[in-house]
């Protein structure tokens, strides 16, 4: 389903879609609140903390952790919502949340609503491993976003016979190097 077809989901689609983004949303704030923060989250949060982007920039090439695009994702997040514990979490919770619904428009263009609604919710909400990282300062969410609008790009491509700039370009940019 191209992204112009979203038209196409029924109420029922936007109805999951919502109860999910709500879901995790208060996992994370419940969760959140309830545990400390593990070390490398503390030397997520101190990175991100720095006075300026420059020095927080130039801290992160000391790291041998998580990607680049993570701290600057986070970096604009921290401006918005604020340099809270809770509120970096809440990033990590809704990159999950948009990989799912990123995830749940792909699924749907070959399948209908009971199967994409098993296999999605069967593989977003089961699994103990991703349930326990919504509420921590990580960059699994980002990771699971981008390799769904990847999926999703790669599909759109595939099923037009021209393919536009700027989707090259998005392709190009949410490709591992």
């Amino acid at each position: 389903m191209p992204l112009h077809a979203l038209s196409r989901l029924r109420a029922a689609d936007f109805l999951v879609l919502a109860a999910v983004v709500l879901s995790v949303v208060a996992a994370c704030l419940i969760t959140a609140s309830r545990i400390g923060m593990w070390y490398d989250e503390v030397i997520t949060w101190q990175l991100l903390n720095r006075p300026t982007f420059a020095a927080m920039w130039d801290a992160i090439g000391d790291l041998r952790g998580g990607p680049p695009v993570y701290f600057l994702t986070a970096a604009g997040w921290r401006e918005v919502f604020g340099p809270s514990e809770t509120a970096l979490r809440l990033m990590t919770a809704t990159m999950v949340a948009v990989a799912f619904a990123v995830s749940w428009v792909t699924v749907r263009r070959g399948f209908g609503f009971w199967a994409t609604a098993f296999g999605l919710l069967a593989a977003f909400c089961t699994s103990w491993t991703l349930i326990g990282q919504i509420a921590e300062m990580r960059y699994y969410g980002i990771l699971l976003a981008v390799t769904a609008v990847a999926l999703w790009l790669y599909l759109t491509l595939a099923e037009r016979d021209r393919a536009s700039l700027p989707l090259l370009a998005a392709n190009a940019a949410v490709r591992p190097r």
